[in-house]
């Protein structure tokens, strides 16, 4: 095994990378290359009086990591005033939830986790007298719901535990869980004990250093992603990495040195990373005992160095939140930032890479800004990291708990609060959901196929629309730029007629599913059981729509019509793959009051944020079926009837004695109605976390072909050299440079076309994008450089903002976001100051196929950027009319040192917008082409 280490700049500590063997999880001597570490999970759970009833329900919940993550006898540990051990063998959920309940009272936390330690100590020295090879990996999981308030103090008596573990158990391997419930928790205490007992830190990037749950309503989803978190328990293994010459092992900066340190690798894992201290480089390393080839590095690994770097500083605030302001604190932080310096210093001399953007695919194009990134920010984003440890100073719980997970960070602005209400979620948004939701709209294949389709109906039908002296202009244009093009073109123009025309009587008006229809929704229905049964029994009596509508939650209504359910499921599909099922649990009956003699009575399912997401997320897939959310936010509710006075929904309240009831979400089903006094039938049922489409005997009723098919269909019988010419985009190409002025960016010289056609291959991309910044900058859009000047205000009004310049020189928004997020000044052919933003307009050349990718989600994300800098803060109509407007004011409005003509403002409008303003009649003052009714943004 081969281990490569190289010096962090002048200093005497060494960054060290090992590299395993493929598919080896341990080595050694007697051990097995395929053999796991045995796990062991000791849970420690607060039953104290306020914990109620949560303390039988969070047992069941940790009863599934016994069978998911545990490969060895397990413990659990009820503690009050005094800590009751249930049991020290158990091995599955099944004896746990056997396990009996125990009689409530205070909160002595230090007994409990004490009570935890000698059955560890236990287990430790029975495998020391047995001497067995391959020792068990103890995570110990303390949850807790308040302060302690009996017995000696965690300060004190957490220390005590870990020098007793030191002493009696010094080869433990024991990893740390803390979660806390409600806000009286206490997060620096479980820090305290994190610090002082634990050996193996888990993964950060799987495992958070607390799991905090503000309330009990959020508590589920918080243990949700604790157990997904501990999944990575059930493979991989501890490695004991050893030191014995020169240097030691850094395991934690500013603890004490020592010679030998545990790491935790995962299946995949395919390196170790560490630190070493020493004058000079390591002169011997053994992991599990196996001696290792040693060598070193003459050029500093930046990266290897930053991640290295990085752990330190996720260890270090922990030992922040456990012990603020201690010396071994601020004697770390020191350390810290001079190795920080010493990177910094290194990659400076290295030199600043140039980027190459000229015909750059989208894989060039992200590859060449990660590599520049890495001189640009690695240094810096980790002294900010630092920063944020030095300045931290909260002792509230919640805000502890944010700090430790990263919820400190950009992401929680207040533009993330602000977009986290907007979506309905309590807290913070989860970039990284955020991101799964953009890569499923747009990187799924039925996003691309609709792209393909919508850039050849572009080129099609702008050859329809050329007069007999635009043909010929085109025709002698080709011919003199390439004879097989111009042959191409011949056989185009000779099937055009037979490929576009379409009986008006067989038009299908919502061919880009762009209609809507009362008579289908997208919405979830409980499973069948006492549950349904119940809801059906209130709905007798009360619910007048019984007989048309199934008991739901409507997601989207109205919704596409049902002869479009087969596309519909197609596209909705990868949207619901991210979207794990959840449960719902029905806890009261609620209601609206329209009006004196109207009210409407309605379950309420306690998971508002999980059904506020999935609403979310269906209306990314079909953005025009948005009704639900105009009247305000949307609230999820099952109806179960209607009532004409207050005192008769009381009445329905006490008739109904409804108990709060669990059921499941695990998918969203499709119906529609085939008449005003026709039931509600399943067409289709989508799941949540797969995608699998399960189609229903009624889906067959309503199944024709749609127009799309029809076209698809003709387009089909297209000859393959010339169909090749329509999708290469060559014809496009002729188009633009004949009708359009040879428009190009002059950052990458492609056409508009061509960035549009990027977007098809985001399905393609391996590149495993980090963030949505990187998706911004793996394609784009043709746009107009403008100069925006923003205020304070800017950052909560859209419309505080100012346009001082519109260039009418053409860049595209994937290469700009390159060059700026690199950091590197862009300059248009006018000169003047650098360009960082731009325009996007729904381009001429290709107006359904950009008006498709503009109104995406990653769409709207670059419009945001260009209004305040910040992915999330603004999203919809409000932002565009925003900056199209103040674009536009620029283009009328003269400069001070300058004075318009009539023509001059003329000639800037036609430039803005491509000869295409005229005032729309029904609309009176919007400038651009008024197709079928589909919005003001769409043209």
């Amino acid at each position: 095994m081969p281990c490569r280490v190289c010096r962090i700049g002048d200093t005497d500590f060494w960054a060290a990378r090992l590299f395993l063997p493929p598919g080896d999880t341990e080595v050694g001597p007697g051990t097995s290359s395929t053999t796991n570490s045995p796990v062991a999970l000791h849970f420690v759970l607060d039953n104290s009086g306020s914990m109620g009833s949560m303390t039988t329900e969070i047992k069941e919940i940790f009863s599934e990591l016994v069978d998911n993550a545990a490969s060895a006898p397990c413990s659990l540990t009820l503690f009050s005033e005094k800590a009751n051990l249930l049991s020290d063998r158990i091995m599955s959920s099944k004896q746990m939830l056997n396990l009996p309940r125990v009689k409530q009272g205070l909160t002595n936390i230090p007994e409990g986790v004490r009570k935890a330690m000698d059955v560890i100590t236990t287990t430790e020295v029975s495998e020391i007298c047995e001497s067995v090879v391959k020792k068990t990996h103890h995570v110990l999981i303390l949850l807790t719901d308040g302060l302690h308030n009996r017995g000696l103090t965690p300060s004190k008596e957490f220390p005590t535990i870990g020098e007793e573990a030191r002493k009696n158990i010094p080869d433990v391997q024991l990893s740390v869980v803390v979660v806390g419930i409600t806000k009286d928790s206490s997060t620096s205490m479980g820090m305290l004990l994190k610090t002082n007992i634990e050996t193996v830190p888990l993964d950060a990037s799987l495992v958070d250093n607390v799991y905090f749950a503000s309330s009990r309503s959020s508590m589920r989803s918080v243990m949700a992603k604790l157990i997904d978190g501990l999944g990575c328990l059930s493979t991989g293994s501890v490695r004991s990495i050893r030191c014995p010459g020169r240097g030691h092992i850094v395991a934690e900066i500013g603890r004490k040195e020592s010679k030998t340190s545990s790491i935790r690798t995962n299946a995949n894992d395919s390196s170790l990373e560490f630190l070493i201290a020493g004058e000079g480089p390591p002169q011997q390393l053994t992991l599990d005992g196996s001696s290792i080839n040693i060598t070193e590095d003459c050029e500093s690994d930046h990266e290897l160095i930053a991640n290295i770097l990085a752990k330190q500083i996720d260890r270090l605030r922990v030992k922040r939140v456990a012990s603020s302001g201690s010396s071994s604190v601020q004697a770390a932080m020191k350390q810290l930032t001079a190795l920080i310096d010493a990177l910094d210093e290194d990659l400076k001399t290295k030199g600043r890479t140039k980027l190459a953007l000229r015909k750059a695919c989208s894989a060039d194009r992200l590859t060449q800004h990660r590599n520049v990134i890495k001189t640009v920010h690695m240094a810096r984003e980790l002294r900010n990291q630092l920063a944020d440890v030095a300045n931290f100073s909260a002792s509230c719980s919640q805000a502890q708990a944010a700090f430790l997970t990263g919820g400190q960070s950009k992401y929680a602005s207040r533009a993330m609060r602000r977009a986290a209400a907007r979506s309905g979620n309590d807290g913070l948004l989860d970039p990284q959901k955020e991101m799964a939701r953009v890569q499923s709209e747009v990187g799924n294949a039925s996003f691309a196929e609709e792209l393909d389709r919508l850039l050849m109906s572009d080129a099609m039908n702008h050859l329809k629309k050329l007069s007999v002296k635009q043909t010929q202009e085109l025709k002698e244009h080709v011919q003199a730029r390439s004879a097989s093009d111009f042959e191409k073109l011949g056989k185009v123009l000779v099937m055009l007629d037979s490929i576009l025309s379409f009986d008006s009587a067989n038009k299908d008006t919502a061919a880009e599913m762009g209609g809507k229809a009362h008579t289908s929704a997208l919405c979830w229905i409980p499973p069948t059981g006492d549950i349904y049964e119940h809801i059906q029994g209130i709905r007798e009596r009360y619910d007048k729509q019984i007989k048309r509508w199934p008991p739901h939650v409507n997601l989207l209504y109205p919704f596409v019509p049902a002869n479009e359910f087969e596309d519909a499921v197609k596209k909705l599909a990868p949207f619901l793959q991210p979207i794990r099922s959840f449960c719902v649990n029905f806890t009261e009956i609620r209601h609206f009051t329209h009006g004196k003699k109207s009210h409407t009575a309605w379950l309420n399912p306690e998971e508002t944020s999980e059904f506020v997401d999935l609403q979310a997320t269906c209306q990314a897939a079909f953005p025009h079926c948005n009704d639900l959310g105009k009247r305000g936010s949307f609230v999820p509710h099952l109806t179960v009837g209607q009532c004409t006075s207050s005192s008769s929904v009381e009445a329905l309240k006490m008739s109904a004695a409804w108990e709060p009831s669990a059921t499941s979400c695990g998918e969203i089903c499709l119906i529609s109605r085939e008449g005003q006094d026709k039931p509600f039938e399943v067409h289709w049922r989508v799941e949540l976390g797969t995608g699998r489409c399960v189609a229903t005997a009624a889906s067959g009723k309503a199944r024709h072909p749609s127009a799309i098919e029809k076209k698809d269909r003709r387009l089909s019988t297209i000859d393959p050299g010339v169909k090749q010419f329509v999708d290469s985009g060559a014809l496009a190409g002729h188009l633009n440079d004949v009708f359009f002025g040879e428009r190009r960016s002059y950052l990458s010289l492609m056409n508009p076309w061509e960035h549009i056609a990027e977007w098809k291959q985001f399905g393609n991309a391996e590149q495993g994008f980090k963030s949505q910044w990187e998706m911004l900058l793996y394609a784009g859009y043709a746009a107009y450089p403008i100069l925006v000047e923003r205020s304070a205000g800017t950052q909560m009004n859209p419309f505080q903002l100012a346009i001082k310049k519109v260039h009418t020189s053409m860049v595209d928004t994937a290469s700009l976001c390159c060059a700026n997020h690199s950091e590197i000044d862009t300059f248009g052919p006018e000169g003047g100051e650098p360009i960082v933003d731009a325009l996007v307009l729904v381009d001429p050349s290709c107006p359904k196929a950009s008006a498709k990718v503009a109104s995406s989600t990653l769409g709207e994300t670059f419009t945001s950027t260009v209004l305040s800098r910040d992915l999330h803060m603004y999203t919809g109509a409000t932002m565009k009319a925003a900056l199209h407007a103040h674009s536009l004011f620029r283009c009328l409005q003269p400069d001070s040192n300058d004075s318009k003509t009539s023509s001059d403002v003329a000639a800037e409008i036609r430039r803005e917008f491509l000869g295409r303003a005229y005032q729309c009649g029904s609309r009176g003052v919007w400038a651009g082409d008024h197709r079928g009714r589909r919005g003001l943004f769409a043209h």
